[in-house]
């Protein structure tokens, strides 16, 4: 596949795939007809894998060291496994807190949806002119989920 076809398939851009190609992480062949660049299925799971853990705080440095075929030999295995300890240590609470205010928005639009509901029943047959964002109960929701510890 091309650098625009793995891109979309990733949903980043072109320039992404470019980067991470340029600093050796990905291996593209070179077309000998036509001189793009293809893109093997390799390369499209190790590039989803790369922009998962740079979602998770790995560094390029971090990857790095986890590509390069020197520090996977017995004698450094110790090194790289106190790196992603270390890193998984480092990303544990961002994930936790993640997963608090995905709760928190979840049980938000439960709450609204039975408003909504409520709201529905008791007005049938008006049309209501407020939105959602000045409907008064919209107001004290959203200060719920920012102010949620």
């Amino acid at each position: 596949m091309h650098v625009h076809q793995l891109a979309k398939k990733l949903e980043v851009g072109a320039d992404t795939v470019r980067f991470y190609t340029r600093i050796g992480f990905l291996h593209p062949v070179k077309n000998p007809s036509n001189g793009y660049r293809e893109y093997s299925e390799e390369d499209k799971r190790r590039l989803a894998f790369i922009l998962s853990a740079r979602q998770l705080g790995f560094s390029i440095e971090d990857l790095h060291q986890m590509f390069d075929d020197k520090l996977l030999d017995d004698q450094h295995s110790l090194q790289l496994k106190r790196l992603i300890d270390e890193r998984l240590r480092q990303v544990k609470p961002r994930l936790d807190g993640a997963l608090q205010l995905y709760d928190r928005l979840q049980t938000a639009l439960m709450q609204w949806r039975q408003i909504d509901n409520q709201h529905q029943h008791s007005h049938e047959h008006q049309v209501s002119d407020q939105t959602d964002t000045q409907h008064p109960t919209a107001r004290k929701i959203v200060d719920e989920i920012v102010n949620a510890e």
